[in-house]
């Protein structure tokens, strides 16, 4: 906190409880009364006091676990998906409160690419964010059944057959 030089009516010296251009922790977030005192050569002196407000205007710095890529396991994407931790700095509150959203671990996240987003706040309300993606690849197709349609297949002819063939990430099954 910087503030400009007192002014004093003879000669002498001056005084600061907190000097110009002291730094947090000497300046905490809310009021911090300063005084100034005058020490004349006379031998008097004087005291004024004026306040200083610091308002934490920042919000806290958020460092995200890593974006992730997973399997679908079951038709409507994957569940028992974990990521890593998140977690939260900031200059004046020691824990700011962390939470996530839209999902949270360990929920169904659907087959295509979901954000999260991490917030976090301070005392002071500031709140920040910051995305990382959770991607759910849908599984590839399964052919669990390959039938002749004729019951025989004849050598140098194409046979033609019936396919079953499924979607697990979809919940599909179709045959041909």
């Amino acid at each position: 906190v910087f503030y400009p030089p007192a002014a004093i009516r003879k000669p002498g010296t001056i005084s600061y409880s907190h000097a110009s251009g002291d730094v947090y922790p000497l300046y905490p977030a809310g009021p911090t009364t300063v005084t100034v005192t005058a020490d004349y050569e006379d031998g008097t002196s004087e005291t004024k006091a004026f306040q200083i407000t610091v308002r934490d205007r920042t919000p806290p710095h958020i460092t995200l676990p890593p974006s992730i890529t997973v399997t679908a396991n079951r038709p409507d994407g994957a569940d028992n998906v974990v990521y890593g931790d998140a977690s939260a700095t900031d200059l004046v509150t020691a824990q700011p409160n962390i939470w996530f959203s839209p999902r949270f671990e360990g929920t169904v996240f659907p087959v295509g690419v979901t954000r999260v987003t991490v917030y976090a706040m301070d005392m002071a309300g500031n709140l920040g964010g910051a995305t990382f993606t959770v991607t759910v690849r849908g599984t590839p197709l399964g052919i669990s059944e390959l039938t002749p349609v004729d019951g025989s297949i004849t050598p140098g002819r194409r046979p033609l057959i019936s396919a079953l063939v499924t979607d697990g990430a979809a919940g599909i099954a179709w045959s041909t």
